[in-house]
């Protein structure tokens, strides 16, 4: 894992917010000096804090301070124009998550601030990200909360008034002692399990009956609330029953429990392994491949090729959102003289986004071909805001590498990250999984790891089935053999459903 290792810690140590800004930008164009980094905020000076000092150190009511979770205003509290122009109580520091920054301005700033920076608009710092609109998946940093059926979204805070059109996270103590008003509804967790559900706004506004009230608590060691307004509360009612198992990530930074079950998506015969919402950062494999074989009774009656193809790859999902592929499909190969070959016969690096039309693969050149038996190297990387990076190479004499936009993997967005063997099937996506001969027999994942954490403190985690929520979908016949299940390493068989 020598390899492995040097590439993380070069690729997470450049992911850190950079230190030394110097100036700052707004959406108008319009630009600032930055006078200073976790220190005294002087006189018509603007200052830039990183989320452990502020919370730690917050400045004082003399002036205004703007909340930057990847590159887009969160929150600005103008502490100096409540306090000494309309003479009310100091509403305090900002309730600051895990990540982004706390940009405070005193003075001339102050008033370059109020001018030029509005809530949801984009900033940039030494001109290195360019400032674009508002963005509708802008992630506050507060912990996410993901149903059985695999949808997930994200909290607007913890133990925090909740707002319109949102979901919150709350306590046993805080609940009881603040529960929200009868305009949304409320559901009680206990050990990653819904237990109940008031829809209170129902109740009250909709069928006119009486209020059943707050839930009541009798486990409160184990017991959190999620409590929601609006398309908020529409989440909660399309997505939540009880019963229902969920993985929450409180955002408190310790790592999250996975789902125990999860639905299957239809279209294909797999097998996937997939983590939860956390601060993972990346996932990395060494895969033996395993041995295809179509069924040449399902051809595509114009081409006359195989409808079933096979992969093996990773990916994740960032912030229940933006989901991506990446790794090995079974791909046509070109011979030195430009021929191509009549069927699939190799391996080769794919990657896709959920953008239309956005697949891509490596060049078909030999050094790109992958074949069965090999044992290769794989590996999904965060590489910077909104860039994933793939790996994929025999550790001898072949290797692809590339960087990719990836939508939504941004700076505190919680992720998930997946491992998947499967036997796809042509334009058959969402639709149910036909039968087929076609199997795939000896992929051995020898090892998996996650990444969690960046730059330094990044940790490299074994990958076995207790950090994820196991999948073998599409009804046909999936053996797992465990080979070392400490280092997330198994056996995989795929053999699709034959026709009776």
């Amino acid at each position: 894992m020598k390899f492995l290792l040097s590439l993380i810690l070069s690729l997470f140590l450049s992911m850190s917010v950079l230190a030394q800004s110097k100036t700052l930008t707004a959406s108008n164009g319009q630009q600032i000096t930055i006078d200073g980094t976790d220190g005294f905020r002087g006189n018509d000076e603007l200052w830039m804090y990183s989320v452990t000092y502020y919370s730690r150190k917050p400045t004082n009511e003399s002036g205004v301070d703007v909340y930057v979770i990847d590159g887009r205003i969160w929150e600005i509290r103008d502490r100096a124009g409540v306090v000494f122009l309309q003479g009310r109580q100091d509403p305090g520091p900002i309730s600051v998550g895990i990540n982004g920054y706390v940009l405070s301005a005193h003075g001339a700033a102050r008033r370059w601030v109020m001018a030029n920076l509005v809530k949801g608009q984009a900033v940039s710092l030494d001109g290195k990200v360019p400032v674009t609109s508002v963005s509708p998946y802008l992630y506050p940093g507060s912990g996410m909360i993901q149903a059985e059926n695999g949808k997930a979204t994200y909290f607007r805070g913890k133990n925090v008034p909740r707002s319109q059109d949102f979901i919150v996270l709350l306590t046993p103590d805080y609940y009881k002692n603040t529960p929200p008003n009868d305009a949304g509804i409320d559901v009680l967790i206990v050990k990653n399990r819904v237990t109940q559900i008031n829809d209170r706004a129902s109740a009250v506004y909709l069928t006119k009956t009486k209020d059943p009230g707050p839930i009541k608590i009798d486990d409160e060691i184990n017991s959190l609330i999620v409590s929601g307004n609006g398309e908020g509360r529409k989440w909660i009612l399309e997505n939540l029953s009880i019963g229902n198992a969920v993985s929450i990530n409180t955002g408190d930074g310790k790592e999250v429990t996975p789902l125990v079950r999860t639905s299957c998506f239809d279209g294909a015969h797999y097998r996937k392994v997939v983590t939860s919402f956390d601060s993972w950062t990346g996932i990395a494999g060494f895969v033996k491949i395993g041995t295809p074989k179509v069924d040449e009774a399902r051809l595509d009656e114009k081409d006359r090729l195989p409808i079933d193809n096979f992969s093996i790859y990773l990916g994740g999902n960032a912030g229940g959102k933006f989901e991506v592929d990446a790794g090995l499909t079974w791909e046509f190969t070109v011979d030195n003289n430009g021929k191509k070959s009549d069927r699939r016969n190799a391996f080769r690096p794919f990657w896709r986004t959920q953008k239309a039309g956005d697949w891509n693969s490596a060049p078909a050149k030999e050094e790109f071909y992958f074949y069965p038996g090999e044992t290769v190297q794989l590996a999904v990387l965060v590489a910077g805001p909104g860039r994933l990076k793939l790996i994929v190479t025999d550790n001898k004499t072949k290797m692809f590498q590339t960087e990719f936009d990836a939508e939504g993997f941004v700076a505190g967005a919680p992720r998930q990250f997946k491992r998947v063997n499967a036997i796809d099937q042509r334009s058959n996506e969402g639709r149910p999984t036909q039968a087929t001969k076609a199997e795939i027999r000896g992929t051995e994942w020898l090892q998996t790891v996650l990444l969690r954490g960046e730059g330094a403190t990044t940790q490299q985690l074994p990958f076995g089935t207790s950090r994820g929520t196991e999948m073998n979908c599409g009804g046909g016949l999936i053996s797992v053999t465990p080979v070392d299940p400490s280092k997330g390493g198994e056996r995989i068989d795929i053999i699709g459903t034959p026709k009776n």
